[in-house]
């Protein structure tokens, strides 16, 4: 029974490493197809979950949310599950989703785990969107502080700056985001966002 289990846990860790391929090359047909049968044969699988939502939104992204819900109800105990299906159904405006995600990882990572950043900035987020700007700001803020060579805090700091008027403010995120940086896709990322900043 143990040599039945190892084998099903080595299948579904190959089908998850085949299945970033597919989406990181941008086969998403091939990718959708793959995913829909993974999913049969790991229905308990949030990755695979998570997985299908990321091919939804480039093709069927009116069945995604379904897909996110399910990820975070099979993830019920991993945060990254929380926090990364949280981002996503914020993104596609669920704030009711984003917010059960945020409430469930904030039981269980604590002000030292990895991934207290990223759930900042999802509260953050949430939290722009309710109108609570204040709220928003410190926990945008805290996330960049805790990881500055990240351009996706400062970027959503920017934005969330930029919504409010505070061009400035924002321009200098991205500017000090700038200096962190090492990656041309990141740099790429921070130099466009501050062209349209600035443009406006």
């Amino acid at each position: 029974m143990r040599f039945k289990s190892k084998k099903l846990d080595r299948e579904l860790a190959t089908a998850i490493e085949h299945g970033w391929q597919l989406i990181r090359q941008g086969e998403y047909q091939e990718a959708l197809q793959f995913l829909e049968e993974a999913v049969h044969r790991f229905p308990k699988s949030a990755e695979i979950r998570m997985m299908l939502a990321t091919v939804y939104l480039e093709i069927r992204p009116g069945d995604m949310a379904a897909q996110l819900t399910k990820a975070a109800e099979l993830g019920f105990d991993n945060p990254s599950i929380q926090i990364r299906a949280g981002h996503r159904l914020w993104n596609i405006d669920d704030l009711e989703g984003a917010r059960r995600c945020a409430a469930r990882a904030s039981e269980l990572v604590d002000d030292d785990s990895i991934g207290m950043a990223d759930l900042e900035g999802l509260i953050g987020h949430i939290a722009a969107s309710d109108g609570e700007y204040a709220v928003a700001e410190e926990k945008l803020r805290s996330a960049l502080r805790r990881e500055p060579e990240y351009p996706t805090h400062a970027i959503g700091l920017a934005r969330f700056l930029w919504a409010r008027g505070r061009d400035e403010d924002a321009l200098t995120v991205i500017d000090e985001a700038l200096a962190q940086v090492r990656e041309d896709i990141d740099r790429n990322l921070l130099e466009r966002l501050r062209s349209q900043i600035a443009e406006s």
